[in-house]
């Protein structure tokens, strides 16, 4: 069932175009993240579901109502931001009550809904505390409980975990995905951080330039990038540029003149294009031939160990560097800068793309 949903919702200041007709359906229960670099329009358009916005095109509708006049008090909708927001003279319980006492919700229930919460973040025993005795990681669960107490049809998170550290940053990332499943709320999340989108969202909005430029799933867009933007902004990736070439069923022919072949599911769509694939999928090989496969041979620029991995970059004669990406042994050598290296991967694991 759709939660909400954008129908050609645009963003214009002047002559400069901030959010660019966008559609979004949202389904009810879904952790959907809104993924871009500064400027892509990922928070305009998280400011236009909140109200804080008025879209200069299209409309916004949340089940089935739309909402796109509404003032952001009438949305029913919570928000958490990076910097928790929390009024630093009262104690975390009337934090949470707050929303509730302005509801005019009785006393009896505010209790019942505020201790539930807390037990929802597991931390029951901060009732009475106050939020500058918290650490960063606890002010963000308050925070996100001050919006689930009082049931709201969507929450929305600008960048939440940006103020914290990276040990911090990924216990609550943790945190709020499990949170998130219990409750069975349906949250709208944004941040800059690829890693970040990948270990919580159900879907992904990847987003440039104002413009939506592919939703799927985590392993879609990583695995099925449908532009060289997405392919190289989510995640590691090698690329090849060269020419198209439906010589060996679909392939790709680079400026050394090896040719590179494509998974079956790739579209050819023009004379010049490249080849993508993951560092993963890329191993250090022997000597002998294997079908279905690509092969290139360079040299070793250098090794970087990377604790349980180890990251090979190896320059290949026209200039392009691969990374070879393989658990670290220390059972044999690595190889030495300057060796060369045969490198080898599977065609199923290249995707063809537009340049």
């Amino acid at each position: 069932m759709t939660m909400i949903r954008l129908e050609g919702v645009s963003k214009r200041y002047g002559a400069v175009v901030a959010l660019d007709k966008s559609d979004l359906a949202v389904d009810k229960g879904e952790f959907v993240t809104l993924l871009g670099s500064s400027g892509s329009g990922k928070t305009t358009l998280l400011n236009v579901i909140a109200g804080m916005i008025a879209p200069t095109t299209g409309r916004v509708l949340v089940d089935g109502e739309d909402i796109t006049s509404l003032p952001p008090n009438r949305r029913n909708l919570g928000m958490v931001f990076q910097n928790y927001a929390l009024l630093p003279h009262m104690t975390i319980f009337e934090n949470i009550a707050f929303p509730l006492r302005i509801r005019g919700v009785s006393n009896a229930e505010i209790r019942k809904r505020v201790m539930d919460v807390l037990d929802i973040i597991r931390l029951p025993q901060i009732a009475q505390r106050k939020p500058r005795e918290l650490s960063g990681g606890q002010q963000q669960r308050v925070s996100l409980a001050r919006c689930i107490v009082y049931n709201p049809s969507l929450i929305l998170m600008d960048e939440p975990l940006g103020a914290l550290d990276r040990r911090l940053r990924e216990q609550m990332q943790v945190e709020i995905k499990k949170i998130q499943t219990e409750s069975g709320i349906t949250m709208l999340y944004v941040t800059h951080d690829q890693e970040e989108a990948l270990s919580m969202s159900d879907r992904i909005v990847l987003m440039d330039n104002g413009k939506i430029l592919q939703i799927g799933s985590p392993s879609d867009l990583y695995f099925r990038p449908k532009s060289l933007f997405a392919a190289t902004f989510l995640g590691m990736s090698n690329i090849l540029r060269g020419r198209f070439t439906t010589a060996s069923g679909g392939g790709i022919c680079l400026p050394g003149g090896e040719e590179i072949r494509l998974s079956s599911e790739t579209p050819m769509t023009g004379e010049i294009g490249c080849a993508m694939v993951r560092p993963e999928n890329v191993k250090l090989a022997g000597p002998d031939a294997q079908p279905n496969t690509n092969e290139v041979v360079g040299e070793l620029v250098m090794s970087v160990m990377l604790g349980g991995i180890t990251n090979h970059h190896v320059e290949l004669a026209d200039g392009t560097r691969l990374i070879a990406q393989e658990q670290t042994r220390i059972d044999r050598a690595p190889p030495l800068r300057g060796e060369r290296i045969r490198l080898r991967w599977e065609a199923s694991d290249t995707i063809g793309l537009p340049e």
